[in-house]
């Protein structure tokens, strides 16, 4: 009987101890990992307007990309985003990355290739710290599919290629966008 009462206060001891160890990070939210955060937004009676910016690529050279902003105008506007969170204990580890096109405002459906990327306004973002971070680019290869499933709810499924200077970037998709 004595063996039996000390195994078993041995074995709570042993159990506290455990408990209290693997209690000291018990949480959903891991301070300790990348977040992953996706937004699908449709904007109504707007357009993408296309200018450009200038880089320094040297000492006395300078590189002129393509740059977009959202304006209000006559069309169906569609904007994916993936952000990428950092964990609290990492610093310049954030990422987002940015693809928007356009289509005209009475369409119900729609599906383009890479010949018409041009005429829909693709392109790409991404922010980060790095050389090219918030620059655009024109999306170049795949296809954007659309179905609009009522006023202010459409099925996107694309599946895009974008040259970057540093290699080919893809996104796919096949999610809901909603009008914000």
């Amino acid at each position: 009987m004595k063996n039996y009462v000390l195994e078993t206060g041995f074995f709570t001891i042993l159990l506290l101890v455990a408990l209290q160890i693997s209690g000291c990070n018990i949480s959903d939210n891991d301070d300790d990992e990348f977040t992953d955060r996706y937004s699908y937004q449709i904007k109504q009676e707007s357009a993408i307007a296309v200018d450009s910016v200038q880089r320094p690529t040297g000492e006395d050279s300078t590189a002129t990309y393509p740059n977009f902003s959202i304006t209000p105008g006559d069309s169906t506007v569609f904007v994916y985003r993936h952000d990428v969170i950092p964990p609290k204990n990492v610093a310049d580890g954030g990422f987002s990355e940015t693809l928007v096109f356009q289509i005209p405002a009475d369409a119900n459906q729609f599906e383009v290739t890479a010949e018409s990327f041009s005429e829909m306004n693709a392109f790409y973002r991404f922010s980060c710290f790095c050389q090219f971070g918030g620059l655009a680019f024109p999306a170049t290869g795949g296809t954007i599919r659309g179905e609009k499933i009522s006023p202010v709810h459409w099925i996107i499924n694309a599946d895009v290629t974008i040259q970057l200077p540093y290699g080919d970037e893809e996104i796919s998709f096949e999610e809901p966008f909603f009008v914000n």
